[in-house]
């Protein structure tokens, strides 16, 4: 079913808005927002009058827009794709993003077998084959030598950390790494490389205006200072007179009674450290272990692993948003219940390579990662616990590995989607995402790129307002510092190597996989929060009522979508008895 061209003056003036915000984003990413509200006005409409969506009945994929609007919707991604993600107002910058500082793991033969988006930005490293192909200033290079020498004949390192500095060439700007010798689990002897200037804490902002009466702009201006900016690189990024920006630092000089610029980077730098060193301000990320397991084509699995290494093995599946930090919380339930969590990135997450192959069969590929990483870490069999997204993949693991899973305990989980109402139930950006991947899903592209445009430019709040906008128990919990930390980490953990495994696990959210969930016999355990935004609790208990032979749900009545983040002791209490069984 084709849409017509109108002749309605209101809808010719919603689609020029539409197309105008398309370009916008480019531009201003911050628009993300306004321009979902206009696909949300369009889509509503279009689907309003759909007779086949007012039914319930088809599987059909109507035209809800246009050939002309879906050509500005391709020229705009193509447009966000030649721009790249090189702007320096990354969320790798922001305060929120725990790993926003370059951090590499260099194995003894120097190559870069792990290493976060931020070092990825900066040193180009997916295009390297060796580390030594990077850009050493000083005595980096020999430093590296040394380090490699030690974890080549495993002999004692003659000091435990030294300083790498690293040229970026992307952006003319070198970096002081520090080096540390590592064995994870698995014995193998790595380098660790990571950021060695300490980060600007926002606490910092209230110490400085409380103590020195320093207004916003000289505060933006004491950044870039620390950051090693000169006079004449601040005015040139913030568009003013070198004048301008030397009256500003002059003004900064007086109010702290430094004497030199030297002196206010010290004191700035010694505040840092206090701030540190305060319990209610350091956010400690549990203590975890990386693996590195290789599948066939060169693709490589990393693996986190937290709570004892004897405990009792849990693979977690993780989702399309969530990732695989974990909180403090959570790392103590672990530790009660002796449970050793094994946390693999699936493919185009993280730093997870892509595993080539159509998208319908995504999810039966990730199964064999699954058994790859069993086989690897020697597990006979282990229970799932999928979390969000990830339990469409709990499914198709069980059914591939059979007798080895144990069971499926999936908190916050999808289910088959058996008919449009349960699309329309969920909260609005979830559901116009879901009705793009359903209905135009050559659209999504550009609405997922376009999303993270806005988190590459600090909207990660707005990210998040607007997935939870009318979820005050989700609210409530991302007030906790450490729950924010670790939603903000997933952003970041999905975001990393672009839009394709959102596009990948849309395309199977949307559907339904019931006979995927028959070709298992494992027992299935759901904790749902009876106010989660995207699953609604009804869908939840049909589903359990479906599978009641071999389902348990246990439906979480204050609790919302982050249920696993906010109420962690009963999860894991659950979790304990369902590995029992």
């Amino acid at each position: 079913m084709t849409a017509k061209k109108s002749n309605n003056p209101d809808q010719l003036e919603s689609e020029a808005a539409l197309i105008e915000h398309i370009y916008s984003i480019a531009l201003e990413p911050q628009g993300y927002d306004d321009f979902m509200e206009l696909w949300d006005v369009h889509v509503s409409s279009a689907l309003k009058n759909l007779e086949e969506f007012k039914q319930h009945q088809t599987e059909d994929q109507p035209k809800l827009i246009s050939p002309s609007i879906e050509k500005h919707f391709e020229i705009g991604f193509r447009l966000l794709q030649e721009m790249g993600r090189n702007s320096p107002a990354t969320l790798f910058e922001s305060e929120q993003n725990t790993n926003g500082e370059p951090a590499i793991l260099i194995d003894k033969n120097a190559k870069c077998v792990w290493f976060n988006g931020a070092a990825d930005r900066c040193f180009q490293l997916g295009k390297l084959k060796s580390a030594f192909e990077l850009s050493f200033r000083a005595n980096g290079e020999n430093v590296l030598r040394d380090m490699i020498g030690w974890a080549s004949t495993e002999a004692p390192p003659a000091k435990n950390s030294h300083v790498i500095q690293l040229h970026s060439t992307k952006e003319d700007k070198s970096y002081y790494l520090i080096a540390k010798p590592i064995i994870d689990r698995s014995g193998e002897s790595l380098i660790h490389l990571q950021h060695a200037m300490p980060r600007w804490k926002n606490p910092l902002n209230d110490l400085l205006i409380s103590a020195f009466s320093i207004s916003e702009a000289e505060i933006e201006i004491a950044k870039e200072l620390m950051d090693g900016l000169t006079i004449a690189e601040i005015a040139e990024q913030r568009n003013k007179s070198a004048a301008t920006v030397r009256t500003q630092v002059k003004s900064l000089l007086s109010k702290t009674g430094t004497k030199s610029q030297t002196d206010l980077v010290r004191l700035l730098l010694s505040l840092i450290r206090v701030i540190e060193n305060e319990p209610d301000n350091e956010l400690k990320q549990p203590s975890s272990s990386i693996n590195l397991i290789a599948r066939p084509s060169n693709r490589t699995i990393p693996v986190r692993e937290f709570g004892p290494s004897n405990g009792r093995p849990v693979i977690f599946i993780h989702g399309m948003l969530d990732g695989c930090s974990i909180t403090r919380q959570i790392e103590g339930q672990l530790e009660k219940y002796n449970i050793r969590l094994i946390a693999p990135e699936r493919p185009s997450f993280g730093s997870s390579s892509s595993a080539p192959g159509p998208i319908e069969t995504a999810t039966m590929r990730f199964a064999s990662d699954v058994e790859a990483v069993m086989n690897e870490l020697s597990l006979k069999n282990a229970v799932l616990l999928g979390h969000m997204a990830g339990s469409i993949y709990t499914f198709s693991t069980a059914a591939h590995l059979g007798s080895r899973i144990t069971g499926i305990l999936n908190v916050s989980g999808g289910v088959p989607i058996i008919n449009n109402i349960q699309l329309s139930s969920m909260s609005t950006r979830q559901r116009l995402v879901a009705y793009t991947a359903k209905y135009t899903p050559k659209l999504l592209p550009f609405i997922l790129r376009a999303g993270i445009r806005q988190l590459d430019f600090g909207g990660e709040e707005d990210f998040m307002n607007a997935l939870y906008e009318n979820a005050p128990h989700d609210q409530r919990a991302l007030l906790n510092k450490e729950i924010f930390r670790v939603v903000c980490d997933g952003y970041h953990f999905a975001i990393s190597q672009g839009y394709k495994a959102f596009e990948i696990d849309s395309y199977h959210a949307v559907r339904n996989w019931s006979d995927v969930v028959q070709q298992s016999t494992c027992p299935i355990m759901l904790v749902h929060g009876r106010h989660d935004i995207v699953i609604a609790a009804t869908s939840i208990e049909i589903f359990a009522e479906r599978f009641k032979d071999r389902t348990k749900l246990v439906m979480v009545e204050d609790a919302g979508q982050l249920v696993l983040y906010a109420k962690p002791e009963l999860v894991f209490e659950q979790l304990d008895k369902f590995i029992g069984i």
